[in-house]
Formats: C-alpha cells, sequence, structure tokens
C-alpha cells in the first residue's frame, strides 16, 4: 500500500496587547514543522524564522511571549523565501495532509500569502488536531495545547510558543489517538473513530442472525399501545 504521510505545523506570529497591531496585520515569524509517515514516525522537522515587514519592530509582548528576539527576524528571510523552502522541503511527499492544534495556522497562513502575493506552500488537505482531539473525547469544545498535554499525563516537549516545539507536542497527542483510536493513516481512517464506529454499527446491523430481529419484534408489540387525548377530553386507544 502507497505511503501516506502528515504533516504538523505551528506558527508564531507579531502580536501585541491591546490592539496596537491588528489582527489583519499579524505576520507569521516564525514556522515549524514535523512530517510523518503513516506510523506516525517522525521522517524530518522544518524549521525557520521570517523577517516581517508591517510591523519590522517586534514588541516586547511578543519577545516575552515566544522568546524570539529581533535579532531572530532581523536575520531572518522573508515570508516569500521561507514558504518557498518549506514547499520545496515536502517535494516527493504525496499524498499527504497537513494539520494544526485550532484553525488560526491555517488562517494566518492564507492572510500571508494574500497579503504579499505568495503561492501556497502547503498541502491542500488541512485538518483541525485540536477539534479531532476534542471529537475523540466526544467533546465539542477542544482544549488548548498544552491543556491536552497534561490531561493525557505526556511531558511537554520544549518551549511554549515555538513553532518547532508546539508542533512537536501536536504530534504527541496525534500519537495518543493513534494508538487509543486502533487507527492508521495507511487505510485513509486516522481520527476518523466516529465514521469507523458507525460503520461498525451498520455491519452489526446487517449481521443480526433472523432470531434476534424477531426478537426485536416481539417486543416492539409488547410495549403499550399508544392513547390519544381527544378534543372533548376523551381518551382513545390508537386501533
Amino acid at each position: 500500500m502507497r505511503e501516506q504521510y502528515i504533516l504538523a505545523v505551528d506558527v508564531e506570529a507579531t502580536c501585541d496587547i491591546g490592539g496596537i497591531i491588528p489582527r489583519n496585520e499579524m505576520e507569521i515569524i516564525e514556522i515549524g514543522a514535523v512530517l510523518l509517515n503513516s506510523k506516525l514516525e517522525a521522517l524530518g522537522e522544518f524549521q525557520t524564522f521570517i523577517k516581517p515587514h508591517v510591523h519590522p519592530v517586534l514588541s516586547d509582548f511578543c519577545t516575552e511571549l515566544t522568546t524570539i528576539t529581533q535579532k531572530d527576524v532581523d536575520n531572518a528571510p522573508a515570508a516569500s523565501e521561507a514558504f518557498h523552502a518549506l514547499s520545496e522541503w515536502l517535494k516527493g511527499y504525496k499524498p499527504i495532509q497537513w494539520c494544526s492544534w485550532g484553525n488560526y495556522d491555517n488562517n494566518q497562513f492564507k492572510k500571508d500569502c494574500a497579503r504579499s502575493g505568495i503561492p501556497w506552500p502547503l498541502p491542500e488537505r488541512h485538518f483541525n488536531a485540536k477539534q479531532k482531539y476534542a471529537e475523540w473525547h466526544g467533546k465539542k469544545v477542544g482544549l488548548g495545547l498544552g491543556k491536552a498535554i497534561n490531561r493525557e499525563r505526556l511531558k511537554w516537549i520544549g518551549s511554549h510558543h515555538r513553532a518547532l516545539d508546539d508542533a512537536k507536542n501536536v504530534v504527541q497527542i496525534l500519537r495518543k489517538i493513534l494508538i487509543s483510536s486502533n487507527n492508521s493513516v495507511s487505510d485513509g481512517t486516522l481520527f476518523n473513530h466516529r465514521q469507523k464506529e458507525r460503520e461498525r454499527m451498520k455491519n452489526e446491523f446487517h449481521q443480526r442472525p433472523k432470531e434476534h430481529a424477531e426478537k426485536m419484534l416481539e417486543n416492539a408489540k409488547k410495549r403499550p399501545r399508544p392513547r390519544f387525548v381527544s378534543l372533548d377530553g376523551s381518551n382513545n386507544e390508537q386501533d
């Protein structure tokens, strides 16, 4: 069977408090990615800083949050060069899908590409690992990555709010889901545990013996027939 790949991606972007840098003016300043095979074994890592141009000077808040310094981004390539390097790094790995913890990373890539006219550097297929994790636990709302790591009693890798380290921790959660759900990448059912459960129940229904179906019908006949209240207040049993 043909190998399939997954790319776990995280980005850090320019930021500040109090809306000094509007959301639509935030720019990616670091990309971190981990390439995985169908067994979720790491095949390689990608990391680069990016020099911002809309707000080229990092705020104190941004540096404190991410530990990314002004020197890191001053000496970094522009977004167009960094995105191209990421795209080149992924050549030869198909079919491939990528994921991030939430949709922020996906949306930030879209904004940066649209703003600067940069070709899309990532695979077309994207899934929200945060949402998949929530569904795995039967929840509608996902947890922050740090809380998810703690919930699964895993050890945090590296520093918070550093792109490559965050991507590595996303991988930890993906592996947890894979092992617990008995899924795989190669058969195309990775993280589709609900779909697999529906298929299992459907198969069981069609494979039920005739005796079981007859018993279900018999039990249904024993249930009390519904009663209706007429407009005049009298009760009538359904015939």
